[in-house]
């Protein structure tokens, strides 16, 4: 599961960018997650943040 710090985003959108999936989008200025069942773990938005301001988790 992807997790974003929502005090490190500053709503750059690089994640969302680079993501092949389609799990995240930008609202109200920051990065949140729309599609958890579609993230694959891959890490692209995770290299992509600037900020290190997402993570992901096992979801277990």
């Amino acid at each position: 599961m992807v997790k974003i710090n929502k005090e490190k985003c500053d709503g750059c959108g690089n994640c969302v960018e680079v993501c092949p999936f389609g799990v995240l989008e930008i609202k109200n200025g920051n990065a949140v997650v729309k599609d958890t069942k579609n993230c694959k773990k891959c890490g692209a938005c995770m290299h992509a943040c600037p900020n290190d301001a997402i993570e992901l988790e096992n979801g277990k």
